[in-house]
């Protein structure tokens, strides 16, 4: 089963084999951390946020298209979206919270996405585009290669050319861009 590739894995997910879960679980899910710590900045929350990406994957597997990206784009796309969501569910629990093994083996399939969800996702994405056209091509880059490639402050150096000091800025440069003109538009973000 390690030996499919994720185009596979994800088909048998989607008929609901928890085998082939578990391995593009093992795959990925060092990666999802080093993300969600990016976010978080707190191990524990990041590793929540992980459980939490896996479980909408296993839930919601059906809307995964692989003629626009790739299962890992597809993942650490889901993994910048959930912070929202994350912080929100969490802060908001009354009741003891059910093992990942439970939710994943108890609960069912979703028959579909959630409408209101889809609208609201296209239209914080619909804004996040706007303002992130607006930045320079560096920070866009940068931040592209950062957060949505999984690079390190020194690889981009390396893949750029661009000295440590201007990668850093421009990547904590874009984030404030986008924090302003997010903000602006009546989206709240929260400071790492």
């Amino acid at each position: 089963m390690k030996e499919l590739d994720d185009e596979r894995l994800m088909c048998r997910i989607q008929r609901g084999d928890l085998d082939a879960f578990e391995v593009l679980f093992d795959r990925y899910s060092g990666l999802l951390i080093r993300v969600g710590a990016r976010l978080f900045r707190d191990a524990t929350e990041a590793e929540d946020l992980v459980e939490e990406v896996f479980l909408y994957l296993f839930r919601r597997s059906h809307i995964f298209d692989s003629s626009k990206g790739s299962v890992r784009s597809w993942l650490i796309q889901v993994t910048y979206s959930r912070p929202f969501n994350h912080r929100k569910s969490r802060n908001g629990r009354c009741h003891e919270r059910e093992s990942f093994e439970e939710a994943v083996q108890v609960q069912p399939i979703d028959p579909g996405p959630d409408p209101e969800e889809l609208a609201e996702l296209a239209s914080w994405r619909s804004y996040f585009l706007q303002a992130f056209s607006s930045l320079k091509k560096e920070q866009r880059e940068a931040i592209e290669m950062y957060f949505f490639a999984g690079y390190t402050l020194q690889e981009i150096c390396q893949k750029t050319g661009y000295s440590f000091p201007s990668v850093r800025n421009h990547v904590y440069r874009g984030i404030e861009q986008l924090r302003i003109r997010l903000s602006e538009d009546g989206f709240t973000i929260r400071r790492a």
